[in-house]
Formats: structure tokens, C-alpha cells, sequence
């Protein structure tokens, strides 16, 4: 019996002519000074040390959201963007990918765009400025419960309208990236068996200082490993954001509505209810529990 493997590869290549780009080179850097106090309950607590004692330390820190950007596009409509975050807490140092992706203007109204970046559900993500991590008992940078689309590899076509008052998207996404399958009462996981890609779409309007962000996600996944027929998951979502300001003041939030968004990656907050956010498997491996999200 003769066996063959056929392998398809779709390529997004995004190039710039040197002689003809132009390019900007820009960033931020954000440097913190603060002072942490923490009572004897909350040492005992955070440590787990029944001894320890109550504390004040200052810090000077280059926090993690610094960024150094690069911009490149040429006369043919096509242009590249990356973005690395720098910084870390309490005197680390690191570097980090947060975007890098090309595009194609194929109109005056149409977008390709292929690479790392973040998807157009629930786009806002309002977080505090300073500081780095949710580390030491304060929570820093993810909101408590706010629930993002997060950075990963895609391939996005977006609709700009012509009064230039906002954009439609569609964007295809790896089923794969969101978390494992928990198998309840032991440390195994269900492994991802999954083709068909994650499905994000958006739309951004603004009208005179308001701006408001509609948008949905969907993403099935199977599961190897599972006993009987009920072998899948299915995420979803639904945002609705808002945006609103004058002068140096702007107002921005979100409510998102949806069921195992932590099965499809998505970029969720500290509380112990966003840690849990996903779909479980049950002892018997034979049922699979949905979770209900609401942010």
C-alpha cells in the first residue's frame, strides 16, 4: 500500500525596495518611581510565611510596556511594521515581541495584512500605566477582569470606509494557541486536534468625540484523548467598547459576554475567575463542562 503526504503553504511575503521606502524609527520609555507598602497580613498572606513582617521599599524601574517601533512602506502600497517591548520589573531587563507584520493596500479601501499582531475583537484593553506585573499583591497592567483578543499570528482583511470615520475586519487566526484541555483530578491534558482556524471579526466608528468597537470571535476545537463523542469545544465571544474624550481626558471600557474564552487564548485578567475561564474534562474523560465568561 502506498502512502503519500500532500502539504499546502500559503506565503505572505512583504518586502520593501530600499531605494524606494520610507521609513520611521521611533519608541517610549517609561521610567517609574514608586513605593510599595505591604502590612504584616498581607506579607503572610502573599508569602506564606506565618513570620513575616510588614515592609515599605521604593523602586526605579523601566517597565515592560517601553517600546521601540519601526515602520517601512514603499510606492507600491506594500509596508512592514515591528514593535519590541522592553524593560521588566524591579531592575530586569528583557525583550519581547509584540508586533511584526506586513500589508498590502490593495485599494483605496481594502487591506492584506499577514504577521503577529493583535486581532480586531475586543481591541481597547484599558490597563494602569505603572508598573509591570499583577506581582507582590498589587495588580498591575491586565485589568481584573478585562478580556482582550491578545498578539498572535494572522492573516487579516479589513474594509476601511471611504468617510474615514472607521474600519471592518476579518481576520483568521491559530486554533491552536489557546490553553490545553484540563482533565479534572490529574495533571494530564487532552491535546488539540484542530484545523479549522479561529474566526475574529471587528468593526471601529467614531463620530465626533465618541468612538464605539463591535465585535465577535468564534473557534471549535477537537480534542484527541477523549473517551465517547463529545470531544470538542466551542469558544465564542461578543464585545462591545466605547470611547470617549476631550482635551487630555479620555474614557475608555468594555463588556464582553462568551463562554471558554481561555480555550482560545485570549489575553485575560488576574482574578482567580479569569484563570479559570476555560472548558474542563471530567474524571471519567467521557463529558466535557463549558464555562460561562462575562467582563
Amino acid at each position: 500500500m502506498k502512502k503519500s503526504a500532500t502539504t499546502a503553504v500559503a506565503v505572505f511575503s512583504f518586502l520593501t525596495t530600499p531605494a524606494l521606502a520610507r521609513s520611521t524609527l521611533g519608541g517610549i520609555v517609561f521610567t517609574d518611581f514608586y513605593v510599595l507598602s505591604q502590612d504584616k497580613e498581607s506579607r503572610v498572606y502573599s508569602t506564606g510565611n506565618p513570620n513575616a513582617e510588614s515592609r515599605t521599599v521604593s523602586h526605579v524601574e523601566v517597565p515592560n510596556m517601553s517600546r521601540l517601533r519601526a515602520r517601512w512602506s514603499n510606492e507600491d502600497e506594500v509596508g512592514m511594521y515591528m514593535e519590541l517591548g522592553l524593560g521588566g520589573s524591579q531592575g530586569s531587563t528583557g525583550v519581547k515581541l509584540r508586533h511584526a507584520y506586513g500589508t498590502w493596500d490593495i485599494s483605496q479601501t481594502w487591506q492584506l495584512m499577514g504577521g503577529h499582531s493583535t486581532s480586531p475583537f475586543s481591541p481597547l484593553f484599558p490597563s494602569q500605566t505603572i508598573g509591570n506585573n499583577a506581582d507582590e499583591s498589587f495588580n498591575i497592567g491586565k485589568g481584573y477582569g478585562e478580556i482582550a483578543s491578545g498578539r498572535a499570528p494572522q492573516v487579516r482583511l479589513t474594509y476601511k470606509f471611504l468617510n474615514r470615520r472607521g474600519a471592518f475586519a476579518i481576520a483568521l487566526l491559530d486554533p491552536n494557541r489557546g490553553t490545553e484541555l484540563d482533565l479534572l483530578s490529574t495533571t494530564d491534558k487532552a491535546k488539540n486536534n484542530t484545523i479549522f482556524p479561529r474566526i475574529d471579526i471587528g468593526m471601529a466608528y467614531r463620530t465626533l468625540n465618541f468612538q464605539i468597537f463591535p465585535s465577535l470571535f468564534y473557534q471549535k476545537q477537537d480534542y484527541s484523548e477523549v473517551v465517547g463523542s463529545d470531544d470538542s469545544v466551542t469558544s465564542w465571544g461578543t464585545s462591545l467598547g466605547f470611547r470617549a474624550g476631550t482635551g487630555a481626558f479620555i474614557f475608555s471600557g468594555e463588556v464582553n459576554v462568551g463562554q471558554n474564552m481561555d480555550n482560545a487564548g485570549l489575553s485575560i485578567g488576574e482574578s482567580p475567575a479569569s484563570k479559570n475561564a476555560g472548558a474542563w474534562l471530567d474524571a471519567t474523560r467521557t463529558k466535557i463542562a463549558d464555562t460561562d465568561n462575562l467582563s
